[in-house]
């Protein structure tokens, strides 16, 4: 069988209790232009997962990495970047509806 794709290297992420393996994000289109905009190394991960994947929305608190550059990301992908507040308020109905 022809080999269609090559690893030159591999990401691990590790917590108690869950281990993920994933292919080199870095070389990733999308992860690039992410870091383009000014996201660390691994916001840019966490942001491009979510894209790939089709997300209306990434939610997250954190706005010294994350949410600095919502403009930006937003302007380039289909992609809302959001602080739990503004989820719950935009996404939560009224008592009664």
């Amino acid at each position: 069988m022809p080999m269609t794709k090559r690893l030159d290297g591999f990401n691990i992420f590790a917590s108690a209790g869950s281990l993920f393996v994933s292919r080199r994000h870095d070389e990733d289109p999308i992860a690039r232009q992410l870091r383009q905009i000014g996201l660390d190394r691994t916001d840019a991960h966490h942001v491009m997962i979510a894209i790939q994947n089709g997300c209306d929305a990434l939610v997250t608190s954190d706005q010294a990495t994350i949410l600095k550059y919502r403009r930006a990301v937003e302007a380039q992908f289909a992609i809302r970047l959001m602080r739990p507040s503004e989820f719950v308020q935009r996404f939560t109905r009224p008592a009664g509806r």
